[in-house]
């Protein structure tokens, strides 16, 4: 047999008063969570949709190394190494975003200029950024002398500004009938 009714649920069992107050404190609660949420959703709905302009990415960080997506590009660099050999030394760049982990390969002249040249990088989104790190591997050891943020950005922009729209004239089909 189916107990139908909260009263009914009391009259059937012995009940202390203190869990009589729980069940009314916890339904008011419920009511009074309700109403908040029906009054702002009320309010949700009547605030218009407002549009913005995007945010490009350079206003994030300005002091963030930038790489272009339509432009290659050479990384240069002085390094000094202590107690290795610079021509048993070598460099690599590394580029780490969410999109993708990126190596280029570079090298170490015998007075310490280090050029690593970056290739276009249209697989990167224009605003993508991450970490662009220097790692040098000097006799079998590594080392990250620098590190920074990046940005990536498009060397070339097109900007178009529509002056006027010709409307062309509606072909038309007149159909004369004569009886």
């Amino acid at each position: 047999m189916a107990i139908q009714t909260f009263q009914e649920l009391l009259n059937s069992k012995q009940v202390n008063k203190s869990e009589i107050d729980e069940v009314d404190q916890y339904e008011k609660l419920q009511e009074e969570v309700q109403a908040l949420i029906d009054t702002t959703t009320k309010e949700i709905i009547k605030e218009p949709i407002r549009y913005s302009e995007p945010i490009r990415p350079e206003q994030f960080n300005t002091n963030a190394y930038n790489l272009y997506r339509d432009k290659q590009e050479i990384f240069s660099c002085e390094v000094m190494i202590e107690g290795a050999s610079l021509n048993n030394s070598h460099a690599r760049l590394i580029i780490e975003c969410s999109e993708w982990n990126l190596l280029f390969n570079g090298t170490i002249d015998r007075f310490g200029k280090c050029i690593i040249p970056i290739k276009k990088l249209p697989i990167l989104s224009e605003g993508a950024n991450g970490k662009i790190k220097l790692e040098i591997i000097a006799e079998d050891t590594v080392f990250i002398p620098w590190e920074e943020d990046f940005v990536v950005k498009n060397n070339k922009h097109v900007t178009v500004n529509v002056l006027e729209q010709e409307r062309r004239p509606e072909n038309s089909i007149n159909v004369r009938v004569n009886i």
